[in-house]
């Protein structure tokens, strides 16, 4: 789903939408409203419906990590080690809180669950969003409820809001993590 789909998904649950304007809707709240919805549902739903990510790196011995300066880290999910000299001592890295430190040289794969990119004014109409399908088809609900949240002369936010909480509650979570094995050569 692209960005501009979920604007207009979220703009015709609160009947705004309308043809041939650049902002899609004439209403100032919501043109305002709706970049800083948007981050909240999507940073919300990417703690149901991770976002799996990676990054490969050479390091040197000695050399330290620290997870949280990984592009937009969020969770660790697993750290694969080659080291450059195999020996017989496994002990190729540690852990320590947020920080890998490296007893050898070596390649690691640090797989691992990321936030969202940030939407921002300047962000492109066609970008494609990260998040599964199923968590984008409940967004727009989301988003919709927390733009009206703060009109209290009517209920709608509240109604949205609780419509999108019965949907998040029947979000699947789970992660299809599928092994395959190649043995042999050629």
């Amino acid at each position: 789903m692209t960005l501009e789909t979920l604007k207009s998904e979220t703009l015709k649950l609160l009947q705004e939408y309308m043809d041939n304007m650049p902002d899609m809707t004439d209403d100032e709240d919501i043109i305002n409203n709706m970049i800083p919805a948007i981050n909240k549902i999507l940073f919300e739903l990417a703690r149901v419906k991770k976002i799996d990510t990676y990054v490969k790196r050479e390091v040197s011995e000695g050399e330290e990590i620290d997870l949280k300066t990984l592009p937009d880290f969020y969770q660790l999910k697993l750290i694969k080690f080659k080291p450059k000299v195999v020996t017989y001592d496994e002990h190729y890295y540690e852990k320590v809180g947020s920080y890998i430190n490296f007893n050898q040289e070596g390649t690691v794969m640090i797989y691992y669950y990321k936030y969202p990119t940030m939407i921002t004014e300047d962000t492109e109409d066609e970008f494609e969003l990260e998040i599964d399908q199923d968590a984008l088809n409940i967004a727009p609900t989301g988003i919709a409820g927390t733009i009206l949240m703060t009109d209290i002369s009517n209920q709608y936010g509240s109604v949205f809001l609780n419509e999108y909480e019965k949907m998040l509650q029947r979000l699947d979570s789970r992660n299809s993590d599928t092994m395959i094995t190649i043995e042999g050569g050629f």
